[in-house]
């Protein structure tokens, strides 16, 4: 195996990366309700363990004297990990993820393989790749996302709050959000419950289309079933 090539430029550039990301999410949080990475807590957590386990790995190996590139055998355990990860997470929550937590999981699933197999056998520098790989995955997720808010313009959390209080006497509170595997509203719904002084109850609920197929004058209103 070659020795390890210290090469903070790659760093930088993952870094920075991911720090964009980092922005969309937290910019989506405020806005949104956070309804891109609604209940991806696990997913998130799993991906910045395993970002964390490969800069440390990085760290150590560059500064440690006759530092050496991981093995083949490391570079697919620590892949398969991270992948039966995302595979527990997705079945530990089965019910709850929407089509768009679904989809981009298993983009990154793939950039994650992709990265592997030229570690394993493209005649690149192993170190320039798993960088690229990660900043992959963090750009391909925060263009969709930011793409999909310019075209597409999903209603805010404010704006759907606007709409539930226009159209009703009653006062509807923000409760949570509506996962949906349909393709015409692949993030769901924001869902709110009546509120009676300061207590919410779930007698009924407004829903207001999130994403796809309807604009923000066609939300839905119903009773929980």
């Amino acid at each position: 195996m070659k020795a390890i090539k210290i090469s903070p430029k790659q760093f930088v550039f993952m870094l920075l990366t991911f720090a964009v990301a980092a922005s969309v999410y937290f910019y989506t949080k405020s806005v949104y309700a956070n309804a891109f990475f609604y209940n991806c807590k696990h997913l998130l957590r799993g991906f910045c363990l395993f970002l964390a386990i490969d800069i440390f790995r990085w760290i150590d190996l560059s500064f440690t004297e006759g530092g050496r590139f991981p093995s083949k055998k490391q570079e697919i355990m620590l892949t398969l990990m991270l992948l039966i990860d995302f595979v527990y997470a997705l079945w530990l929550h089965k019910n709850r993820y929407s089509l768009w937590q679904l989809w981009m999981t298993a983009t990154v699933a793939a950039i994650i393989l992709i990265g592997l197999a030229l570690k394993l056998f493209g005649k690149y520098d192993a170190n320039k790749v798993r960088w690229l790989t990660w900043a992959g995955c963090c750009s391909i997720v925060s263009a969709a996302v930011i793409v999909c808010i310019v075209i597409f313009k999903p209603l805010t959390l404010e704006q759907a709050q606007n709409l539930i209080s226009a159209e009703n006497d009653k006062s509807y509170v923000f409760n949570s959000i509506h996962n949906s595997r349909r393709m015409e509203s692949p993030l769901g719904y924001y869902i709110f419950s009546e509120k009676d002084g300061e207590m919410i109850y779930g007698s009924g609920t407004g829903r207001a289309v999130l994403y796809f197929g309807e604009n923000e004058h066609n939300w839905r209103y119903g009773k929980n079933s």
